[in-house]
Parts: C-alpha cells; sequence; structure tokens
C-alpha cells in the first residue's frame, strides 16, 4: 500500500516509491526525497561525502558551511548547510541524510531563498530535529 496526501494505492511488492515531497512556505521549501540506494561497497559516510562532492560540482559559487555526522531516531545521519547562486538569486540550504535500512537514505533539504536570518536557520534546524524515520 502505497499513503499520499490525497489517498493511496493498492501496489505489489515490486513497486518503489522515489517521490519527491515538496513542502512551501513563501521563499522557503523542504523536500524529501529517497531515490538513490547507497552503491553496493560503500557505506553510507562514504555515499554522504560522494553526494555531497558531487553537489559542489553541480551549483554555481557553491560554498559549504558546515557538515557534522549526527544520530537521527538511532539512525546514522549527515548533516551540512551551504549556499549558492542561481539565475534567481543566492540560496542558502540545510540538508540532512539519514540512513535507511532499506539502503535507500532519506534526504531532507531545507532551502532559503537568500541568506537565512539566525532565526529562520533556527526554524529550519528544529524542522530538521523532527524528522522519525518509518523503517
Amino acid at each position: 500500500m502505497f499513503y499520499f496526501n490525497k489517498g493511496s494505492l493498492r501496489l505489489g511488492n515490486e513497486w518503489q516509491d522515489k517521490s519527491l515531497i515538496t513542502l512551501v512556505a513563501e521563499t522557503q521549501s523542504v523536500t524529501v526525497t529517497y531515490s538513490k540506494r547507497i552503491p553496493y561497497g560503500m557505506t553510507f559516510h562514504e555515499f554522504c561525502d560522494k553526494e555531497i562532492t558531487d553537489l559542489g560540482k553541480q551549483l554555481t559559487d557553491y560554498k559549504e558551511l558546515s557538515r557534522e555526522q549526527k544520530v537521527v531516531s538511532s539512525h546514522k545521519a549527515v548533516f551540512t548547510e551551504f549556499i549558492w547562486t542561481s539565475p534567481k538569486g543566492k540560496f542558502h540550504q540545510m540538508t540532512l541524510m539519514v540512513d535507511m535500512k532499506d539502503g535507500f537514505p532519506a534526504i531532507l533539504t531545507c532551502t532559503n531563498l537568500g541568506e537565512m536570518s539566525p532565526s529562520q536557520r533556527n526554524r529550519f534546524l528544529a524542522i530538521l530535529n523532527t524528522f522519525e524515520p518509518r523503517d
């Protein structure tokens, strides 16, 4: 069974959820993805390092502000905060990658158009800290 905001679908076990969830409030958003499997033989932390490095190569004027290893509801996690620019302006983002038992890490990204104020940053951190994995 696949559940989403407006209902559910009765699907067989061969179906995999690779959805992208986006929540929006004015010039801010929170996205949740879990579409990339950790490659065979790679550790969760190696996966996170590769994803962050690849992201840095794709984004214009990318600058990582912080990165730390965490534990979220007894799951290994990596938090990173960074800024970058696009034709729409400067973006300030925070990403939390959470190791899930199925090998598809949950990736939560909080985005703000423009640099986050301290209160915006604290609001996003509070949102990320509420994540409860269901696995």
